[in-house]
């Protein structure tokens, strides 16, 4: 995921929560959609777009203050690029 999607995406969601379209339960499903993404891809599948997912999802439960099981986006030690 390229950095402008990544600003674009955040963007939209806060916007929607800012306007009150959408509440923290909102924000709250959409954390546990990024969240379940994210398992989904695998540690097995380390790519800067994971990482960038791991990012968006940290920086939307930020916003909407709702909590996140994701605690970072740092890559393993492991990994290469």
């Amino acid at each position: 995921m390229d950095y402008a999607t990544k600003l674009a995406l955040r963007a939209i969601v806060s916007g929607l929560h800012h306007a009150g379209t959408i509440d923290q339960r909102h924000i709250s499903k959409i954390v546990e959609a990024l969240v379940d993404a994210d398992e989904k891809a695998g540690r097995d599948n380390q790519t800067t777009a994971r990482v960038s997912l791991r990012q968006l999802c940290m920086d939307i439960a930020r916003d909407g203050q709702v909590d996140c099981p994701i605690t970072h986006a740092d890559p393993p030690m492991d990994w290469k690029f």
